[in-house]
């Protein structure tokens, strides 16, 4: 269960999650600072991810904010996502036939890059999905549903992830990157399930 909080119509629901860290012991730690000033003792705690998320609602019309905090650089607070969009869910049980959105949203690349890390078997990313996309949010516009067991989504974006540390979510070029995915979901017993799919991207 989540705090909800209703207003004139509108359904706030928020959520959110601490990962704390530690390196008890590391062979490359010292007690010293490098030539930029920067210590170069790795034994600590820090904060590897403070998180804070709020989704709202009203009839068709959603939207999502969430920040994010942590220790590793320094102390840093950052927008890590926000978005408004318009949902087309005849069947209110079952998963919504057209999702429209703009904003700061995950790439719809895969498994790995569109999951949230608090849903991953592992939090995370493996090198590949860092590579390819550093920090797993861009800014654009995206197009996705379900239908049976069918999932899909296509999205026009920066191709700019806000964690690449070159130019750190701002888009170098004119064009568009043009995201998609689609797969499928299958149910199995005892509240599993199994997911497959193919993805794509076009774009500089």
């Amino acid at each position: 269960l989540r705090p909800t909080v209703t207003r004139r119509g509108w359904q706030v629901d928020f959520s959110g999650y601490v990962q704390v860290d530690s390196i008890a012991w590391s062979e490359e730690s010292l007690d010293e600072v490098d030539a930029d000033g920067e210590p170069l003792n790795q034994e600590r705690f820090l904060i590897r991810r403070g998180r804070l998320h709020a989704d709202i609602r009203r009839d068709d019309y959603v939207g999502s904010i969430e920040f994010d905090g942590n220790t590793i650089d320094g102390a840093t607070a950052r927008l890590l996502g926000a978005s408004v969009g318009w949902v087309y869910a005849p069947d209110k049980a079952k998963p919504p036939l057209v999702v429209l959105s703009a904003g700061l949203m995950r790439i719809p690349f895969g498994l790995d890059v569109r999951a949230a890390e608090r849903d991953k078997a592992f939090l995370e990313q493996p090198a590949l999905a860092r590579a390819l996309f550093p920090g797993n949010y861009d800014a654009g516009v995206m197009a996705s549903g379900a239908y049976g067991i069918a999932r899909w989504s296509a999205a026009a974006m920066n191709g700019s992830p806000v964690a690449d540390l070159q130019w750190q979510g701002k888009d170098p070029t004119s064009s568009f990157d043009f995201v998609g995915r689609v797969g499928f979901v299958l149910d199995g017993p005892r509240k599993s399930s199994f997911e497959a799919g193919v993805s794509a991207l076009s774009g500089k």
